[in-house]
């Protein structure tokens, strides 16, 4: 699934966080955050870039969602 995200140079420096929750559970989201980690030199201005979420989950994940800021 594609987002169709485009990010330009005021995004550089930020982070991207992965949020899961089940809204029928209090307390239950749970977040990872990525961005310190990642080689910038590996990512060149005008290329595409794709993340991939792989989900694990009983019951089945019914709703995958991109978000920008």
């Amino acid at each position: 699934m594609g987002s169709g995200q485009q990010n330009g140079p005021s995004d550089n420096g930020k982070r991207l966080t992965c949020r899961a929750e089940n809204t029928k559970l209090k307390n239950s989201a749970i977040e990872d955050v990525f961005g310190a980690n990642l080689d910038p030199s590996n990512i060149a201005e005008g290329n595409d870039v794709y993340f991939e979420c792989n989900i694990s989950s009983n019951p089945p994940v019914y709703k995958i969602v991109w978000r920008h800021n």
